[in-house]
C-alpha cells in the first residue's frame, strides 16, 4: 500500500516541479503536506492527482475464462511513472467466467473488495463503479460443418474405411466460447445402415470446451458377399455360392455380412435365391453375444460415462443392436455390440 502511495507522491513532486513557479519553501511544504496525508491520499480530482482512474459500465462482455479487472474496466492513465499500478490493476481477477452467452452480476463493492485483497489500496486510485457490473462472457454455436470437415479428416486416416460423409447431426446445440477452436473427431466402430457413431472433442484456446456424441450420416462403400446360385434350405454356402459385389451400406439392413469368412461354410435358414445380399439372420452365425449372456452395459453422454451390468434379451451380432435388461433398474434398453463382453447404450 505504501508503495503505491509514495510513488505518487513522488510523480505529484516531478509535476509541480516542472509546471509551477515557486519557491522552494512552498514546493517543501506541498510535499509534506502530501506525505502526512498518509494512507489517507485520496483524490480530490484536483488537477495535480496522478492516480489512474478505473471506470465500468453497468454491462461488459468477455472471452476469456476468468474475469480480469482490465477486460470489463477502462483504466486511464497519462503518467509512465505509475505504469506498473495501472497494469496490477488490469490483472486484478474477479473469479471464474460464466458458460459462453451466459452472464453474472458482480456487486461494485465486491471489486472494490477484490482490488484490495489482491494488494491494491483503494487510495492508490480514483474509481466509478456501479452498485452492480452484469457480465457476459461472449459465445457461439459450433456448427455442422465444422463437425462434417473433421470427422472428413479422421475418416480420410482410416484406410479401413470407404466413407464420405452427408451430413453430421447431434442432438443439443454445443455453445463454446469465441476464439480459435481445434476439433477432434474420432470414430466409435464401423458404420451401420449409413450412420457411423462419432465422439467429438472441441478445445477453445487450447482448453476444454465441449465434448459429445455425435452421428455422421454417410454412404459406406463395401464389398459384401451375393449369392451367385440359389441355395436351398439347410445346406451349406459354398464359395462357388457367392461372389463379392461393392455396394454401398447406407441402403442395407444392418445386419448385412461384409467378410465371405462369415458365411462360407454356414447353412441358409431358409430357402436363398441368386442375387441375394446376404443378412446375418439369413444363415446359421453364431451371434458375438448369445441371448441370456451377462454384459457390461456402458453409457456415454456428453463428458459423462457410466457403466452397469444388463442380460442380453437377443442374440448380438458384432456392431448389431440389441435389447439388454439392466440388472439394477430391470429398464430395458437397446444397445450397440461392442465386444463379446460388453454393449454401449444407446441416447433415448
Amino acid at each position: 500500500m505504501r508503495h503505491y502511495i509514495e510513488k505518487s507522491v513522488q510523480v505529484l513532486c516531478n509535476l509541480r516541479k516542472a509546471r509551477v513557479r515557486t519557491s522552494t519553501s512552498i514546493l517543501r511544504l506541498l510535499v509534506a503536506g502530501a506525505i502526512c496525508f498518509g494512507a489517507h491520499f485520496e483524490a480530490h480530482a484536483d488537477q495535480v492527482d496522478v492516480r489512474p482512474r478505473v471506470f465500468l459500465k453497468q454491462k461488459a462482455t468477455i472471452e476469456g475464462d476468468r474475469i480480469l479487472l482490465g477486460e470489463i474496466a477502462r483504466i486511464e492513465s497519462s503518467h509512465k511513472e505509475i505504469a506498473k499500478l495501472v497494469e496490477d490493476l488490469k490483472r486484478v481477477d474477479l473469479g471464474e467466467s460464466p458458460a459462453p452467452r451466459l452472464r453474472i452480476g458482480i456487486p461494485g463493492q465486491e471489486i472494490l473488495n477484490q482490488i484490495e485483497a489482491q494488494g491494491i489500496p483503494l487510495t492508490a486510485f480514483g474509481y466509478s463503479i456501479p452498485q452492480l457490473v452484469d457480465v457476459e462472457r461472449s459465445g457461439r454455436v459450433l456448427t455442422k460443418e465444422e463437425v462434417r470437415k473433421a470427422a472428413a479428416a479422421s475418416i480420410a486416416d482410416d484406410p479401413s474405411l470407404d466413407v464420405q460423409i452427408r451430413e453430421v447431426v447431434w442432438t443439443h446445440a454445443q455453445v463454446i466460447p469465441t476464439g480459435e477452436s481445434e476439433l477432434e473427431v474420432k470414430t466409435m466402430g464401423k458404420p451401420g445402415r449409413g450412420k457411423l457413431p462419432l465422439r467429438v472433442v472441441v478445445k477453445v484456446a487450447g482448453k476444454p470446451a465441449a465434448r459429445f456424441l455425435a452421428t455422421a450420416v454417410v454412404d459406406d462403400w463395401r464389398e459384401v458377399p451375393v449369392l451367385t446360385s440359389t441355395v436351398e434350405r439347410g445346406m451349406l454356402i459354398s464359395p462357388q455360392d457367392v461372389e463379392l459385389v461393392r455396394l454401398n451400406m447406407f441402403k442395407q439392413p444392418a445386419d448385412t455380412v461384409d467378410e465371405l469368412k462369415s458365411v462360407v461354410g454356414r447353412r441358409a435358414r431358409n430357402r436363398l435365391k441368386a442375387g441375394t445380399v446376404i443378412r446375418k439372420s439369413l444363415v446359421d452365425i453364431p451371434p458375438m453375444i448369445p441371448k441370456g449372456k451377462q454384459v457390461t452395459m456402458v453409457f456415454r453422454t456428453g463428458v459423462f460415462e457410466a457403466s452397469a451390468t444388463g442380460i442380453a434379451l437377443d442374440d448380438g451380432h458384432e456392431d448389431g443392436v440389441i435389447r439388454v435388461k439392466n440388472d439394477a433398474s430391470r429398464r430395458v434398453v437397446r444397445a450397440n455390440v461392442i465386444s463379446p463382453n460388453e454393449v454401449e447404450v444407446q441416447s433415448q
